[in-house]
């Protein structure tokens, strides 16, 4: 099971790095300026998911929404 999740993880995050390149692209922002966009993002994310949803406070911190 641990690695069926570790398999899912990497896969989620590679979709996400994927995404993060393809906003940056389309409204041409500089590579620089990434971990703001991967802010922007987490933030958004966290504010529109569902109660319950664990969300990632700080880095390695969690809790539910």
């Amino acid at each position: 099971m641990v690695g069926v999740v570790k398999r899912l993880m990497k896969a989620e995050n590679s979709d996400r790095k994927a995404l993060y390149e393809a906003v940056a692209q389309a409204l041409d922002i500089d590579e620089s300026q990434m971990p703001r966009l991967r802010e922007i993002f987490s933030k958004e994310w966290g504010r529109t998911a569902p109660p319950g949803t664990w969300i990632e406070v700080e880095p390695g911190e969690w809790k539910r929404k």
